[in-house]
Formats: structure tokens, C-alpha cells, sequence
């Protein structure tokens, strides 16, 4: 199983900061893949950081079918 997959498995599981740590390794891994930075974006929500998330959501407001 890969990064991206475990960050999603774990934020579903309530492991807000695991499901962070694979989310930053797919995301450095693999790119700006929209699935991990919609999770980098839903836990610095939990988080109760939004000015982390805004800076994801630029990161998806770059791609053209994640821009909405």
C-alpha cells in the first residue's frame, strides 16, 4: 500500500497526524496529486489551521479540473 492510501485509510480513522505524515511523503513522493492535497487540506481543517489549508487549497486552485 502506498502513501496516498494509507493518508486517506487514516484520516478516515480519526489518525489526524499519520494520515498528515503520508500525506506530506505522497505529496513529496509523487507531486501535487489533487487526492493528497485534499487530505493535507482536511486535516489542517481538523486541525483548527486554516491558514495551512489555504495554502493547499492554492495548490488546488492551480489545477484546472480541482479548481471549483
Amino acid at each position: 500500500m502506498s502513501a496516498p492510501a494509507f493518508s486517506a485509510t487514516l484520516l478516515e480513522l480519526g489518525h489526524f497526524n499519520l494520515a498528515e505524515h503520508f500525506a506530506h511523503e505522497g505529496l513529496e513522493m509523487f507531486g501535487d496529486r489533487p487526492d493528497l492535497v485534499k487530505t493535507a487540506v482536511k486535516v489542517r481543517i481538523l486541525k483548527n489551521q486554516p491558514a495551512a489549508a489555504s495554502v493547499y487549497l492554492e495548490m488546488l486552485r492551480k489545477n484546472p479540473v480541482h479548481r471549483a
